[in-house]
């Protein structure tokens, strides 16, 4: 696997920023072949797993893996500490106001 690049990471990122459904998936399958990422399909859950650049996320298809890597990667980019070590997403956008 590639040593983790947070410059390679975060270049990604920007060119897939406006990709929707199919078009992630295709730049994301292609950028895991490129610096020897994995992408792992299974029968019991997550039943597709994505690590790339440093970041490991898993959903219930493929699209949905995806979609999840892609908000991690922006997470860790933007350096949110909130997340766990057990593959949950505990931090949550800030919607202004207050509880």
């Amino acid at each position: 696997m590639t040593p983790f690049s947070g410059t390679a990471r975060d270049a990604f990122l920007d060119r897939i920023r406006d990709l929707k459904d199919e078009d992630l998936m295709d730049a994301i399958t292609g950028e895991v072949r490129e610096t020897d990422g994995a992408w792992v399909t299974r029968k019991t859950f997550p039943f597709s797993q994505i690590t790339l650049h440093g970041i490991e996320a898993g959903g219930g298809d493929d699209l949905d893996a995806a979609l999840s890597w892609t908000y991690l990667a922006e997470l860790e980019r933007k350096d949110v500490e909130d997340l766990e070590d057990d593959g949950f997403v505990t931090a949550y956008p800030d919607v202004g106001g207050t509880l």
